[in-house]
């Protein structure tokens, strides 16, 4: 294995955005003597910037190393797939993790497969896209289910002429708009939207809670 090394692998929408997987990776690779590049601590915070900014600064991070690493569940990434078409056209040497935490070379050829394949071969459940969209982009781009849909409540209640809608009301509101939307016309997409706005509801009650408690 060539060094630098670089970890690529699931971030946005994992538990504690996969920070211990990542740590683990890095710990073992380095007390091998290989020397690390790893994306989490690239950045001063994670998951609080566009997706596209954090993915700028890891690729170009990746221009100095030689091989790239892969953690289980990388196909599952948007970004990991992203570092990975640039090793290919880089050369780099590729190697990934098992869920045992073995590490093993993998060829191209391979790779390619595995990038030619829905999310590298394992089809993504609507729980987890759904999960994906609401702890990662979303959340980023939209903030926290309880600060918008209270702004989205106070304006639905002026337009209704009637006080402010709860948070938790308007993420009811928002999957049953999906259910008519799924009657209407089946598609995953209403599936996966439908699962996050029940998710969004559990944020707006661990919110509502936090503040009750403060």
């Amino acid at each position: 294995m060539k060094s630098p090394v670089y970890l690529s692998g699931p971030i946005t929408g994992k538990p504690n955005h996969n920070i211990e997987a990542f740590e683990q990776a890095e710990s073992a690779l380095r007390g091998e003597g290989h020397e690390v590049v790893n994306p989490i601590t690239l950045h001063d915070t994670v998951g609080e910037l566009p997706w596209s900014e954090y993915l700028r600064e890891d690729i170009a991070s990746m221009m100095g190393c030689r091989s790239i690493v892969l953690l289980p569940d990388w196909g599952g990434s948007r970004g990991a797939r992203k570092e990975v078409e640039a090793a290919l056209g880089l050369g780099f040497e590729f190697y990934r993790i098992s869920d045992n935490g073995g590490v093993f070379e993998v060829s191209e050829s391979q790779v390619e497969q595995m990038l030619a394949s829905p999310l590298g071969g394992k089809k993504e459940t609507i729980l987890e896209e759904a999960q994906r969209h609401v702890y990662g982009d979303r959340n980023v781009d939209y903030g926290h289910p309880f600060d918008d849909f209270s702004r989205t409540g106070r304006m639905w209640g002026a337009i209704l002429g009637m006080p402010d809608i709860p948070p938790e009301k308007i993420a009811l509101c928002m999957a049953t708009l999906k259910i008519s939307r799924e009657i209407n016309r089946p598609k995953r997409d209403n599936r996966v939207d439908g699962a996050g706005y029940f998710a969004t509801l559990q944020m707006v009650a661990e919110r509502r809670e936090e503040n009750d408690n403060s």
